[in-house]
């Protein structure tokens, strides 16, 4: 790392979250090609400079509707993994929308862990007369290491089945996870 221009400035170490440097030192400053990150070594962990946002690191997205949904269902497609660093703050946002085929009862959609550990969750009544737009938002702080959040919808009551999706290539249903800084 040095300077070779004064019009350049410092230039850090290119690499990708899987080649970064083995044994780094404090204030060592890298360039991850493969997420786009830039991060510094503060001793203890890879860090984002200061309260600088990292933007989107996990995405998934459905362009299909799912149907027949009653029972608590994983929703095929919204699930999404990423690498969280503990001292980040993460927004994940859901959005879709739910139909049934008979109007009644309620429904809902639970954001969950691997092992279906709700952590969120979204309720509304089921209609058949038009989709329930749901939007699903969670911000979280401290987590670590590698972290799955997926989707489930439940028909908590009444009868008929669900719809998930109303879905397209240009209107997808989605779930989002954004490092909006410290």
């Amino acid at each position: 790392m040095g300077v070779s221009n004064t019009n350049l400035g410092l230039r850090p170490g290119v690499c990708t979250s899987s080649t970064r440097p083995a044994s780094p030192y404090d204030g060592q400053v890298i360039y991850e090609t493969d997420t786009d990150f830039m991060l510094v070594y503060n001793g203890t962990a890879w860090v984002a400079p200061g309260n600088v946002s990292q933007g989107t690191v996990a995405y998934a997205q459905v362009v299909a509707d799912q149907t027949g949904i009653f029972a608590a269902t994983d929703l095929t497609g919204m699930s999404v993994t990423w690498i969280a660093v503990a001292s980040r703050r993460y927004r994940i946002t859901v959005t879709g929308e739910v139909a049934s085929s008979v109007a009644d009862g309620v429904y809902v959609v639970s954001l969950t862990d691997t092992s279906n550990v709700q952590v969120k969750r979204a309720t509304g009544p089921c209609t058949t007369l038009n989709s329930q737009t749901l939007t699903l938002v969670y911000c979280v702080t401290g987590l670590s290491g590698s972290i799955t959040r997926k989707c489930r919808l439940t028909k908590t009551s009444g009868t008929g089945t669900l719809t998930f999706g109303n879905a397209s290539a240009t209107n997808p249903s989605f779930i989002l996870v954004e490092d909006i800084g410290v």
